[in-house]
């Protein structure tokens, strides 16, 4: 049955939205997109790259929370394949058996959402939320479905999309039953209803279910049933008896009994909840924090350790898009100021893996395709730029040997999740190797000091990385630096979160007075130690072209005085067992150090883990970092005994 996304919407919202908010929310991203108008909705529920929900509540205002839920126009349902023995066909029966029939049902690729659209539509206020909480309530227990449902806020598939639970086994959202001519006015409903449980901050007593009398009539059976087979299941009985046992009230009270499989649905519905805990638990349980439900899905999650033998043999070597520099679908991040050549080296970088040439002629790259998103320069400078490039490698200036692909001051922005999931399409249909971002502060709205707000920016990249293997090169600003600081490791601009995400990190500084020249420092190097301090020149060639090349480190003047500090700073502690940070300023200054620089030294000698500091008081002190290593002593090497007292152990100096 080929019914669309708008056809379905505009059945479960046949007046539309007016004025309130349809949610589409996609995991395990977690993007919401409040549409106000179904065309919108539709369009934001177009990827195909990951799980699409939507709330059928409609929303008051763009939050997802039960709270906002403002009208609702049908009753639902989900029930889950495996609560019946993973069968399809037994979970469509236990609906077949239902009284009310759905008009439409959808089948989500784990289970079936039946949907009941009402006449006409029900506004939600607090005073009767929880008397359609009730209703929802009775309609999953009736047909054995889960019964978070009865959650105004609740989020389903949507059809058209695809079920990724298993992305290598995608399954499509689809409609199976449209009978709209078909809807309900929520009295229909009555016979079904129960009394929710009271919201959290209410009298917490439980409600007591009515006697069953010695007749169960029609449009009760379920309802009493399903409570029956509740105390049961409380008491501690599992799904076998209490099936046996409502079996026997079903024949025996219910006029006219349900059919066989409508109870065992009851049986098996009420047997997925744990029993109650024993008088002598309850105290020690509330004393628990309770783990949160899972807003879509229920998952059977297994953690299997392994060995140390299993983790060598079973784990793939690392793959190397830039050897040494950036591996495959791993983030590498480029720092340097305005004008220090960071857009040329970038460049350098996306044509090298473009062809598969070593970058900057140093480092052997993996050929494989390049998207370079450039939000600082328009279309004229990226073809000027590209095309000096080209000529500088002896490429065709027209670009046809030339398979980089480029966006331009697109509104690439990774804050927007229309904007998101627009590249998301690119990505998945392209399959990159590469992704240069230039620059990151140029692609969000974030707070890039913040490391809360940076963190769902950050999870988009990383999202990219593992869902579509692409390695990402972001390049970004350095901040302004302080003076005598040159620490390379802190000079980016924005929060820790930022350095914590990129496995990779090489900062480029500008050699004074030397134009087109800047050193490059490999700061963080996450599966690989870093590669030693080089130079990169870029060079404009006399037929127009540009190259940029990789030359030995030049040490600057304050990258001098630094690595000077640093070894008077070596010194005073190998001759000391300890020395006082206030020493070190007085000596390092009567031998000519700059107080800035002595203590931007310390801090890179404590960062590189050659000294660390000790706090006495209100002093600070310096020693020499030491780490004792074991030595097997000759004793055990004979009998192998593994025991500690004959163990040597020797200090050794890093």
């Amino acid at each position: 049955m080929d019914i669309s996304t708008q056809a379905f919407f505009e059945a479960l919202y046949p007046d539309g939205l007016g004025g309130a908010f349809l949610e589409i929310r996609k995991l395990p991203s977690r993007h919401q997109v409040f549409a106000s108008t179904i065309e919108k909705a539709v369009s934001a529920a177009q990827d195909a790259t990951q799980n699409v929900y939507f709330g059928v509540g409609l929303r008051r205002d763009r939050v997802g929370t039960e709270e906002a839920v403002t009208r609702v126009t049908a009753l639902w349902a989900d029930v889950d394949w495996k609560d019946y023995e993973g069968d399809p066909k037994l979970a469509a029966a236990v609906i077949q058996a239902f009284d009310l029939q759905p008009s439409i049902i959808v089948r989500s690729g784990g289970g079936y959402h039946p949907y009941w659209p009402l006449k006409e539509p029900e506004e939600v206020t607090p005073e009767n939320r929880p008397r359609l909480r009730g209703y929802m309530l009775g309609v999953a227990r009736a047909i054995g479905g889960d019964e978070a449902c009865r959650d105004l806020s609740r989020i389903l598939r949507v059809p058209g999309t695809l079920n990724l639970k298993d992305p290598k086994n995608p399954r499509p959202v689809v409609v199976t039953k449209w009978e709209l001519e078909k809807r309900f006015n929520l009295s229909d409903f009555d016979p079904y209803f129960v009394e929710d449980a009271p919201a959290p901050g209410g009298n917490g007593k439980a409600q007591v279910a009515p006697p069953v009398g010695e007749t169960i009539p029609d449009g009760q059976r379920s309802v009493t049933l399903t409570s029956l087979g509740g105390t049961m299941r409380r008491r501690g009985m599992d799904e076998q008896a209490i099936f046996a046992a409502l079996s026997v009230e079903n024949q025996a009270k219910c006029n006219p009994p349900l059919p066989e499989s409508e109870v065992r649905g009851i049986a098996r519905s009420v047997s997925r909840y744990e029993p109650a805990a024993p008088a002598t638990e309850k105290n020690e349980k509330r004393s628990c924090s309770p783990i949160r439900e899972q807003e879509h899905e229920y998952r059977s999650v297994t953690l299997k350790p392994r060995g140390a033998v299993d983790l060598i043999r079973d784990t793939p070597e690392v793959a190397w898009l830039v050897d040494g520099i950036l591996p495959v679908s791993r983030s590498l991040m480029l720092t340097g100021d305005a004008g220090s050549g960071k857009s040329w080296v970038a460049l350098d970088l996306a044509l090298s893996v473009d062809r598969g040439r070593p970058w900057l002629g140093r480092f052997q790259t993996r050929q494989g395709r390049v998207l370079v998103c450039d939000e600082e320069n328009g279309d004229p400078t990226v073809r000027q730029r590209v095309m000096q490039a080209l000529r500088g490698e002896g490429q065709p200036e027209d670009g046809s040997a030339c398979g980089v692909q480029f966006l331009s001051m697109a509104g690439l922005d990774l804050s927007d999740a229309s904007i998101v999931a627009a590249m998301e399409v690119v990505l998945s249909g392209e399959h990159f190797d590469l992704l240069i971002v230039d620059t990151l502060s140029a692609c969000h709205h974030a707070d890039e000091n913040d490391a809360s707000g940076m963190r769902p920016v950050l999870d988009v990249l990383k999202r990219w990385m593992t869902t579509y293997g692409t390695a990402i090169c972001l390049l970004h600003h350095r901040r302004k630096p302080a003076a005598g600081w040159d620490d390379s490791q802190h000079a980016y601009r924005g929060s820790s979160a930022l350095k914590a995400f990129v496995d990779g990190h090489l900062d480029l500084t500008p050699v004074k007075d030397a134009k087109g020249c800047a050193n490059i420092r490999h700061v963080k190097a996450r599966v690989r130690g870093p590669v030693d301090p080089f130079g990169i020149e870029v060079v404009d060639l006399p037929n127009g072209g540009t190259v940029v090349r990789a030359t030995d480190h030049q040490k600057s003047d304050v990258q001098t005085k630094l690595d000077e500090a640093e070894t008077f700073i070596l010194s005073l502690v190998e001759s000391e067992e300890r020395v006082s940070r206030q020493d070190v300023l007085k000596k390092g200054q009567e031998a000519g150090h700059a107080r800035a620089t002595l203590d931007t030294a310390r801090a890179l000698l404590v960062d590189a883990g050659q000294i660390e500091v000790e706090k006495v008081g209100r002093e600070t002190f310096l020693k020499r970092y030491y780490c004792s290593v074991p030595l097997i002593g000759e004793h055990d090497r004979q009998k192998g005994s593994g025991g500690i007292e004959d163990t040597v152990f020797e200090e050794v100096k890093l």
